[in-house]
């Protein structure tokens, strides 16, 4: 079964798959190329497409300055702790 690429970038398009309907025809040629099994040349378009997005996000998130760092910052509580002054209980928070 070999389908035209206009018949494939419909069918990418209507799976919301961008980066492979870009890539489909390189795909194609590298595949041919290097005599990769139908199960490979598949890893391989959804792997770009995973990339595809993966750079995609990363973008808009420096574009709205939502940069995710790679280590979250503790979470601070405040802990009650009680002393006395002159005989008077008093509350005090960390």
């Amino acid at each position: 079964m070999n389908l035209p690429p206009e018949r494939i970038a419909a069918l990418c398009d209507s799976l919301n798959l961008p980066f492979v309907a870009q890539g489909y025809c390189a795909a194609i040629q590298k595949a041919a190329k290097q005599e990769m099994a139908y199960s490979d040349f598949l890893e391989w378009l959804l792997r770009e497409e995973a990339a595809g997005r993966n750079v995609r996000r990363q973008s808009t998130m420096t574009r709205r300055g939502r940069v995710k760092s790679p280590v979250r910052p503790p979470i601070l509580f405040s802990v009650p702790a009680t002393y006395t002054r002159h005989g008077q209980g008093t509350r005090i928070f960390f």
